[in-house]
């Protein structure tokens, strides 16, 4: 069991093939998206992904990269 984990923010065409890169060498890889739908096709390729627009001044960026890590699942809001 690898005790490496990576975070890529952006993992668009080539943040995902640095994610899977890592993967392949035994790291727990985390990362996020601005798209929704794309998050959906990267967690169907085994990697923790989460939506998060940083153009929108209204979203949490911490709290997504919370959840991206998988410190929380995607339906908590912490009470902070």
């Amino acid at each position: 069991m690898s005790l490496l984990r990576g975070f890529v923010a952006g993992c668009g065409y080539v943040g995902e093939r640095i994610a899977k890169a890592e993967q392949r060498l035994g790291s727990k890889v985390s990362g996020v998206v601005r798209r929704p739908d794309r998050a959906a096709t990267l967690k169907g390729r085994g990697l923790s992904v989460v939506a998060h627009d940083l153009d929108q001044p209204q979203s949490d960026f911490d709290l997504s990269v919370t959840r991206a890590l998988g410190v929380l699942p995607d339906s908590t809001t912490p009470a902070w």
